[in-house]
């Protein structure tokens, strides 16, 4: 017998669901010891404050289990949540009462599991735990009724990659780029041209499933998202210009709770000709970070241009923020633009993003795009902190192989649509990044 075979022989190691009122003080020290990793070495750790589900509670369906040795000790967790969302477009046929028919974009669903925080103590690596882990949260999602199970990590996690692609049979499908831009203690200045509108939460759903509709991940339940606690709102801007011209006016925009309000039907009928929208997502409220492991040097440079900032602001001098303490982050996302000027009005938003963030005491403000977004190139961010090598990695739940037709349920209707595949469908230029899987 090897030495991996003696030494799993040695524990009798069980899967079950996470009791927070017996399992959250093993859990959180769990989490510290595979967050800070080894002596010496720089690594991230997350404080879930007290609420080790924080990351998955937000989902329709989320789980948790735990690996247990000897009926007392955890040495693993995974995570999951259990969404609706789209994979695809159908073209399809619809009257018109003067041109006959017309063709039509219909988003198509499908129900994924979406797998995240897969730990193993250090000292209980090595002998399939993890895999153990991993396949019970897949068939929990299957019960969950999801056909897709989807994960991401650092290309540079090759480990975890090895244990999903070749021991588990995911496909790596996307590589996203994580953009993160520290807070300075002086404001970001939004341009004196540039008007910032606040929408209600009715007129965001509206401009949400018109424009992002169908794009893929986008969730279906986009409005309890937007309706979350955790959503700080979501924000348009345009050239003032354009509203002395008469293109648009926010005088218009005089009944904020009736749905679909004159001035988001501006911009879905394309009155103005720039603007550009995002959204807040508050990660700040449900978990802290910090950086542990850095040099004593980098951390007395940091502390420098931190000092400087906050003695002299009005100098805007950018400062190295301080993520070697516990920080908050908040997190963009349904990123859009339109228009020769979209681009300019997208970074006047991303400064308007940076000033809420730097009353909520962040440190950072991060989004992701698709490695294929040109937005990315618009949107503010230190290359130091941020990374562009998240890969994300997708599995098919069922047991029979796809064929060239796949039948999938959508508003009680089944719809099925040519070759696809979509573990192995081409990465598309723009993408949804649902704030719920951050």
């Amino acid at each position: 017998m090897d030495t991996v075979s003696a030494r799993f022989e040695k524990y009798q190691t069980g899967i079950r669901n996470f009791r927070k009122e017996t399992d959250l003080y093993q859990v959180t020290e769990l989490e510290r010891r595979c967050g800070t990793g080894l002596s010496g070495t720089m690594s991230l750790y997350a404080d879930m404050l007290g609420d080790p589900l924080c990351r998955v509670r937000h989902f329709p369906a989320f789980a948790m289990l735990v690996a247990e040795v000897d009926g007392s000790r955890i040495v693993g967790l995974v995570r999951a949540g259990v969404k609706d969302v789209v994979c695809g477009k159908k073209i399809s046929n619809k009257n018109h009462d003067v041109v006959g028919k017309v063709q039509h974009e219909e988003p198509v669903y499908a129900r994924v599991g979406y797998v995240l925080g897969l730990r193993v103590c250090p000292f209980h690596r090595r002998l399939g735990i993890g895999l153990r882990l991993a396949q019970a949260i897949e068939d929990w999602c299957k019960d969950e009724g999801a056909e897709f199970v989807y994960m991401a990590t650092e290309k540079s996690n090759t480990p975890s990659i090895d244990l999903f692609t070749k021991k588990l049979g995911y496909k790596e499908i996307r590589m996203l780029r994580i953009l993160v831009h520290p807070i300075f203690f002086h404001s970001e200045l939004v341009p004196l041209n540039v008007r910032v509108t606040k929408l209600v939460t009715s007129d965001a759903l509206t401009l949400y499933t018109s424009v992002m509709g169908s794009r893929t991940f986008f969730p279906r339940d986009i409005d309890m998202i937007l309706k979350n606690e955790l959503y700080e709102g979501t924000w348009i801007a345009t050239l003032k210009q354009e509203e002395e011209l008469g293109l648009v006016s926010i005088t218009q925009y005089s009944n904020p709770r009736s749905r679909g309000s004159k001035f988001v039907q501006n911009l879905l009928n394309g009155v103005v000709n720039s603007w550009a929208m995002l959204s807040i997502w508050k990660c700040n409220e449900i978990l802290k970070l910090q950086v542990v492991g850095v040099p004593k040097k980098v951390h007395a440079l940091a502390t420098i241009t931190r000092f400087v900032d906050h003695t002299l602001p009005w100098l805007k001098i950018p400062s190295f923020p301080d993520v070697f303490s516990p920080f908050g982050m908040q997190f963009i996302f349904g990123i859009h633009a339109e228009g020769p000027n979209g681009h300019k009005l997208l970074d006047a938003l991303c400064c308007y993003a940076h000033n809420i963030a730097q009353k909520h005491n962040c440190q950072v403000i991060m989004t992701e795009l698709s490695s294929f977004d040109p937005l990315a190139n618009c949107i503010p961010y230190w290359k130091t902190l941020s990374s562009a090598d998240d890969l994300w990695c997708m599995k098919y739940l069922n047991n029979k192989i796809l064929d060239e037709k796949v039948t999938t349920s959508y508003s009680n209707h089944e719809f099925s649509f040519d070759s696809f595949n979509w573990c192995k469908s081409i990465e598309e230029a723009k993408i949804f990044v649902d704030p719920r899987d951050v």
